[in-house]
């Protein structure tokens, strides 16, 4: 089967009660977070907004936002999955006495496929149409999500989203591969002392090259499970 990589982002994010208002892109250079010219880029930037209740910014590399519920980091350059993995564990100790209740480890990998021929291989074998046959006319797979044991130990699941896209000039699958982890699942893990945040922090230090390679090798490996062309 042709397959090709068309896109390959990296999201961190995490659920609890945050202060948006202290996230200006100032308190990042003030706590070694972002360099000089990622904070001059985010306060240029044209999505910037900052308010008690939204923080919002773009760099070249980076896509932040803070709501008082959820905050959210995005790279959308492997090279720079790093550079994420370092900020947003830096965001939580620095402002490690916040409360958090959950955290997502994410890999959303976008493969192009050569024609909607392809893409039905892939519909037919993860969704068999025969089972809706009778019961929707011309059925079709918008999405399927699927859950199970995670790759780390301190996780709580694993959720692989599968969804389809295109037209027909451009076909493909986009697999998002979600890792999460919740507070309360961690209490015994939490040393004396130690906050939530604290400890998410260290998990996306420890978890984050485990995660995003078996990202890499799920898709791989459920691509390779999938019918080629008949003979």
């Amino acid at each position: 089967m042709a397959e090709t990589l068309k896109a390959d982002t990296a999201k961190i994010v995490v659920v609890g009660d945050f202060n948006p208002a202290i996230f200006q892109p100032e308190w990042f250079r003030r706590h070694s977070l972002l360099r000089d010219a990622e904070v001059a880029a985010a306060t240029e930037s044209d999505d910037l907004i900052l308010s008690r209740r939204l923080v919002n910014f773009e760099t070249d590399w980076l896509e932040f936002q803070v709501t008082p519920q959820r905050l959210f980091a995005k790279a959308t350059r492997p090279s720079h999955f790093r550079p994420l993995r370092d900020l947003v564990a830096g965001i939580l100790q620095v402002a490690n006495d916040t409360p958090v209740v959950f955290m997502g480890l994410v890999r959303i990998l976008i493969r192009g496929l050569d024609s909607r021929e392809e893409w039905h291989r892939i519909e037919d074998t993860l969704v068999p149409k025969e089972m809706w046959a009778d019961s929707l006319e011309d059925p079709g797979m918008l999405s399927l999500e699927i859950a199970g044991v995670p790759p780390s130990e301190r996780a709580t699941r694993e959720v692989v989203k599968l969804t389809p896209f295109g037209d027909d000039e451009d076909v493909g699958l986009s697999f998002e591969v979600r890792v999460e982890y919740l507070a309360e699942e961690l209490k015994q893990a939490i040393e004396t002392g130690e906050t939530a945040a604290g400890l998410f922090s260290k998990i996306i230090t420890d978890d984050w090259s485990e995660v995003s390679s078996h990202a890499d090798s799920l898709v791989a490996d459920i691509l390779d499970k999938i019918p080629g062309d008949e003979p």
